[in-house]
């Protein structure tokens, strides 16, 4: 029995292979579309990986802190602190003393002069306020904590609240981009998605009208309807194969060889060395996008014109 169904899966994939030869053209036409389909999907992977590590890096460097001014005690801080730990954005909050301050001061001082400064920050008479420095895991939700340190509650013992700046601009410069950039990648996929479907629709159909005479003879000689679908089904997914292999080798050049050049814009390190690592499961995933997109469009079409 295994033997016997062994060959007819032989005999299948033989009848396909003729198909996709004898259909060259078509065969051709479909593979370069899907390919375009399956590299869009491919790079809107990337790029959605490489903006969300460069996300995640800006993210850990921004500056939120909450300044606190003389009359605040200590207890009155450490509750907004478990306030702030309370909410589901923020990931560690430090505090920050008088005279943290000034030792992060005198560093920065000599940091910029290149030597010992004078200090004007004496133990005695230290200006500088207390704080907490505050960790996010979402910028666009940073709002919160501004409007908790202007609450009715704590407003009396907060001095000043300082969101980032620039870098939240830019955070959110990316966000967009990002969110952009999905948009548009899977438009276009669905768009080259259809358009192949069309090309293997219109492939399989002229296939079977060709061999209108030979699936007639199968049936009269008894052929399964599995062995007459089998051929039809086979070229499909060997399009889908064929164009799974040139997308990966596609983004995969492009990735190694102008990833590098991007990684001062773009955190392409961390995605260049996913699809090193984990290159099986992006092929395989990739490849098996292209056989459920080949299998689907030879079903339609064999449902419509191959009535058995």
């Amino acid at each position: 029995m295994l033997v016997r169904k062994l060959f007819m899966l032989t005999r299948v994939m033989e009848a396909g292979t003729r198909n996709f030869f004898r259909n060259a053209w078509l065969s051709v036409a479909a593979i370069t579309v899907m390919a375009v389909t399956l590299t869009i999907m491919l790079s809107a992977v990337v790029f959605n990986m490489a903006l969300g590590n460069t996300l995640d890096k800006v993210t850990e460097k921004i500056d939120v802190a909450v300044y606190f001014n003389d009359e605040a005690s200590r207890s009155q801080i450490d509750q907004f602190q478990e306030a702030l730990l309370a909410r589901g954005n923020v990931t560690a909050v430090d505090f920050i003393s008088k005279s943290e301050a000034r030792e992060r001061y005198r560093e920065e001082r000599s940091s910029q002069q290149g030597e010992q400064p004078i200090d004007p920050v004496t133990p005695g008479d230290n200006p500088l306020p207390r704080s907490v420095e505050i960790t996010v895991a979402d910028l666009t939700r940073v709002g919160q904590i501004s409007d908790l340190a202007q609450s009715q509650q704590y407003a009396p013992i907060v001095e000043e609240t300082s969101l980032g700046g620039d870098q939240r601009d830019t955070i959110q410069r990316i966000a967009t981009v990002r969110e952009s950039l999905l948009t548009a990648g899977l438009v276009a996929s669905l768009i080259f998605a259809g358009i192949s479907v069309l090309i293997i629709f219109n492939t399989i159909r002229m296939a079977i009208f060709a061999r209108g005479e030979e699936i007639s003879i199968m049936r009269l000689i008894g052929a399964t309807n599995a062995f007459i679908r089998g051929p039809f089904l086979f070229e499909a997914i060997l399009d889908g194969i064929i164009a799974a292999l040139i997308a990966l080798g596609l983004v995969y050049a492009l990735l190694f060889r102008s990833g590098a050049s991007l990684i001062d814009y773009v955190d392409f390190e961390s995605t260049v060395t996913f699809f090193a690592e984990a290159w099986p499961l992006v092929a395989g995933g990739t490849i098996l996008a292209g056989i459920l997109l080949g299998a689907f469009s030879s079903t339609l079409a064999m449902a419509r014109y191959l009535r058995l």
